[in-house]
């Protein structure tokens, strides 16, 4: 790097604690008495050409009055300049001793022309700054995805919350509907238990009354359309009954499975009437469609019918075997029942006169378990009045 020369003029204005001054002060010149006024045309000068050779001047130095500036060598350059203009490998194997421990100058980028002004460089962001902005959009978008699942979570622990409680009330809802329905049914059969003489279909003759009166007279007081139907002549010649007649009741409603209501009458040797007997479906005498069991039991099916023709007969009288094949018929399998039919007697006072009261229910199922329809089934009730009539004793047999 070229020096630059001095004359011993020079020692007479620079201290020996000065140094010449480097490229960090090149911008702030200090202005003295020795300083060089440059003209208004003159354009201030920049980094790059703060210290450029002055041009060749012709006209005399009558500015220097004082003659400072004698013997200075116009035409050498300032140390600095050199050292800007050569390139950095130069410039830093050139640098003086004394300037080597000096840190270098930050490089910089673009200074603007404007007296002495610094454009703005651009700010460029440290590896630490950037990874720190990176840190924090992850963890931004972590944030973001946590609040999403949670949102997510909750609104299946509400659909699963909701769905439980809907499932309760269902389950709720649906045993009150089967209570309701079962009160409902129980109402049914204690209603149709209540109102079964005033709920019957049909309208069941007085028969006790046509004791002792002849075939004719019987028919014609039983009414209902009576017609006879079959005349059966009695073969046991032990037996007080003689004849029996069938007398359809034509003029009361017929039933689709068991026809018109039916009256039997029984002749004795006299052709006078010594039993009655009647026989209709469950179901038009108003007792609906109730099990075997409960028609016995519950709703006292045979003692009621006994009592439409005449026969008064206590409640609870009449009472069902335990065991339940002595009334009940099964199928092949042995399993399924196919008919339940058990009949019933007791002895009875009519008018004085000592009788006998019997009765049958017939259950028959054959047609329901081909259907499935409870409503096929037959329900039949029998029911009769004997007057206790001693056999003649048979003629002794001629010698």
């Amino acid at each position: 790097m070229t020096k630059r020369r001095t004359n011993d003029s020079d020692d007479r204005y620079y201290d020996s604690g000065d140094n010449p001054i480097g490229l960090t002060s090149a911008f702030a010149p200090v202005k003295g008495p020795q300083s060089v006024d440059y003209g208004e045309e003159d354009d201030p000068v920049g980094l790059t050409q703060a210290f450029g050779a002055l041009p060749d001047q012709d006209e005399p130095r009558v500015w220097d009055e004082e003659g400072k500036w004698e013997g200075f060598d116009w035409d050498a350059g300032y140390e600095g300049q050199e050292a800007a203009a050569a390139p950095a490998g130069e410039a830093d194997a050139e640098q003086p001793e004394e300037q080597a421990a000096e840190p270098a100058a930050a490089p910089v980028a673009e200074v603007s022309s404007g007296r002495g002004r610094h454009a703005a460089p651009e700010k460029q962001l440290s590896e630490r700054m950037q990874k720190s902005r990176r840190t924090r959009k992850v963890l931004i978008v972590l944030i973001i995805l946590l609040i999403l699942l949670a949102g997510v979570l909750g609104y299946f622990a509400y659909k699963m919350v909701s769905g439980s409680q809907t499932g309760n009330n269902d389950r709720a809802q649906q045993q009150a509907q089967t209570q309701t329905q079962t009160d409902i049914v129980e109402t049914s059969s204690s209603r149709s238990s209540s109102e079964a003489s005033s709920s019957s279909k049909t309208n069941v003759p007085n028969l006790v009354s046509l004791f002792g009166k002849t075939a004719d007279e019987a028919i014609a007081e039983i009414g209902h359309g009576a017609l006879v139907t079959a005349n059966r002549p009695v073969e046991d010649s032990a037996s007080a009954i003689k004849t029996n007649l069938n007398v359809a009741l034509t003029e009361e409603p017929a039933d689709s499975k068991t026809g018109t209501p039916t009256v039997y009458l029984g002749l004795d040797k006299d052709g006078k009437v010594i039993q009655v007997g009647y026989s209709a479906s469950a179901s038009a005498l108003g007792f609906g469609s109730l099990s075997f069991a409960d028609a016995i039991a519950t709703e006292h099916v045979i003692e009621k019918t006994l009592a439409k023709i005449g026969a008064d007969v206590p409640e609870r009288t009449v009472v069902l075997p335990e065991d339940k094949t002595v009334y009940s018929t099964y199928a092949s399998d042995g399993t399924t029942v196919v008919k339940e039919r058990c009949s019933f007697e007791g002895p009875i006072s009519i008018n004085g006169l000592d009788c006998t009261w019997s009765a049958v229910l017939s259950y028959d199922y054959k047609t329901q378990i081909v259907t499935g329809n409870l409503n096929d089934t037959v329900r039949i009730v029998y029911s009769y009045v004997t007057m206790n009539v001693a056999p003649e004793a048979e003629p002794a047999p001629e010698a």
